[in-house]
């Protein structure tokens, strides 16, 4: 028997007997709520009309017939207005406007968000999905707009918005519930997941124009907090962007939730037609099964018409360049920054107490001593950036590609190793014959998707073509360092076009070293095979000046005004890429 039947905002929760546990779990969108002793159901002309065939006594003493005016007007697929070719013409026009070029299948994805404006960006990894959103904001000019991501990469996120979007707007990143209020007057705000769900309600009275879902397979789970709080942000956003080059249409039930952020699902025709149609739903004792999938070429047709944008590599090799190099930047924990800056002062009192020895006699008798504690240093700063390189790596691995990771240290690579058993590795204690094993079971095993390799190791005399993503964990000294380990990918018999990442700890030594082998100019492409020597002895004359501005103002007296001052090498994280 029946207890009671509440409706709120929240959903629908039905209050009975054991008895009527069967009857009740037979309802679509059905969830137990221990703490409450009730089922809990979506509020959606389904569940009412499942409601009333199952508990007719019951639907009529708690008058739900009077919510299924307002049910059919939530459920009803929205009546969105035609924008017209002139207007979408319009806004393409100030993509001239952007801080760069976009290719023509990335043009081709902002036209279809400028019509469809809720919407996939579904591009395979490496297309530049980060750089269509953008660009289909600068094209909206609907600001603020708020970037929602997972933490590994909103500082990428940022970056990348300064970068392409003009200089007067204003790019914030959220960093904590402190740092809040400078959403303000932002006109872009980036924040991860876990933060938006314990903010939103500051959020909301910003009135966002544009929304932007980074990895949206993260608001797959419609019993989360964190989804149904995402759902009832987007529904007053003009423009929903989801970002995922694995929407996992294997599963189409992943599909269900982030199809109801952007306010699509109903036009697919609601919640039993869509498991019933592309999930195999199948009646359990304990509910319903639609863990299954079928109809998948349907599905994907359907997707491309209503809301879902697609590209993959070979499809437009022929716009992409041969090698493209992005940046990925990590924030350290408070306790890790106060870590790294204990060392780096360490390492600058070392330089200070030798300014007064003579260049020649630094040249000689120092230049292996300062080489050890500084790679100390880098060492330590690759120990720390561990987790959230994990965490990129493992996001990667999602997209099914192949993916070579290069570290220097071992105790990195052990620990890379340890958390992805099914890796190969290839460091200097492996022998001829087991890299040989390891190069084939990675060029041959389609399980095989991550190669963790040592840089000096096996940055010459293998390939692995049948990877065409490469990341650089911990940097080299030189190009020819970076050129050489790239070249395991790019080389005879690939047929992709070659994504490069280069994992950055932010304010680190990292991003100093990325700014002086010179990766955005193009010194890397100009390496030869082996070590540059006299190049490495620059970087490392540069890098002497970076860690001790005492130094630098010695060196620079004495080379007088034609000399170096510190600020030319400092590097800009905006100018990078």
């Amino acid at each position: 028997m029946i207890k009671n039947i509440e409706v709120t905002k929240l959903g629908i929760s039905i209050y009975g007997e054991y008895a009527d546990k069967d009857a009740c779990k037979s309802i679509p969108t059905r969830r137990w709520n221990p703490d409450l002793k009730c089922w809990q159901y979506e509020f959606s002309l389904t569940v009412l009309e499942n409601i009333k065939k199952v508990f007719p006594t019951a639907y009529k003493q708690f008058g739900l017939s009077k919510y299924i005016n307002k049910s059919r007007t939530l459920d009803k697929p929205e009546k969105r207005a035609k924008i017209s070719n002139a207007s979408i013409n319009k806004m393409m026009e100030r993509l001239d406007t952007l801080n760069g070029t976009l290719m023509p299948f990335q043009r081709e994805s902002v036209a279809y968000a400028l019509e469809k404006k809720h919407l996939f960006f579904a591009d395979e990894m490496g297309l530049g999905k980060t750089v269509q959103a953008l660009a289909t904001l600068h094209a909206t000019q609907h600001y603020p707009a708020i970037i929602i991501c997972p933490a590994v990469v909103k500082y990428n996120w940022a970056v990348e918005a300064e970068r392409w979007l003009p200089n007067d707007v204003r790019v914030v990143v959220i960093k904590d519930a402190k740092s809040v209020n400078d959403a303000v007057n932002a006109d872009v705000v980036v924040l991860t997941y876990d933060l938006f769900t314990k903010l939103s309600k500051n959020l909301v009275e910003i009135k966002f124009r544009f929304m932007i879902l980074d990895e949206s397979h993260y608001v797959k789970n419609g019993t989360a907090k964190r989804t149904k709080i995402v759902k009832a942000f987007a529904k007053e956003i003009d423009y929903v962007l989801l970002l995922s080059g694995t929407p996992l249409l294997s599963r189409p039930a992943e599909l269900i939730e982030q199809l109801r952020v952007i306010s699509r699902f109903d036009e697919f025709g609601g919640w039993n037609r869509f498991t019933d149609r592309y999930c195999a739903k199948k009646r359990k004792p304990w509910g319903w099964d639609i863990s299954g999938s079928a109809n998948l070429k349907e599905l994907n047709t359907r997707l491309r018409e209503i809301c879902y944008i697609r590209h993959d590599k070979k499809a437009v090799l022929q716009d992409l360049p041969d090698k493209t190099r992005s940046q990925v930047f990590f924030e350290l924990t408070k306790p890790q920054k106060k870590e790294y800056e204990k060392a780096k002062k360490q390492l600058e009192d070392y330089l200070r107490e030798n300014l007064q020895k003579d260049e020649r006699e630094i040249k000689k008798s120092m230049k292996a001593e300062m080489l050890v504690r500084i790679e100390v240093l880098k060492n330590l700063v690759a120990k720390q950036k561990l987790d959230d390189a994990k965490e990129w790596v493992s996001t990667f691995l999602e997209s099914g590609e192949k993916l070579v990771v290069f570290a220097t240290h071992l105790e990195v690579i052990e620990s890379l190793c340890e958390a992805f058993p099914d890796a190969v590795s290839i460091t200097g204690e492996t022998s001829a014959e087991e890299r040989q094993r390891v190069v084939e079971k990675f060029q041959n095993d389609e399980n095989v998707k991550l190669a963790v390799l040592g840089l000096k190791a096996a940055s010459t005399g293998i390939t692995l073509t049948a990877a065409s993503n490469v990341a650089f964990l911990e940097l080299g000294w030189t190009p020819a360092d970076m050129q050489q380990a790239e070249d395991r990918v790019y080389r005879i018999g690939q047929r992709n076009a070659v994504n490069v990442w280069y994992l950055l700890a932010k304010d680190t030594i990292d991003v100093e070293i990325a700014a002086l082998i010179d990766i955005k100019s193009g010194a890397t492409k100009e390496a030869i095979e082996g070590v540059d020597v006299e190049q490495g002895d620059k970087i490392l004359d540069k890098m002497v000046e970076f860690l001790s501005p005492a130094l630098g103002a010695v060196r620079t007296k004495k080379k007088g005004n034609g000399g170096k001052k510190k600020e030319d090498f400092v590097s800009d994280n905006n100018v990078l890429f």
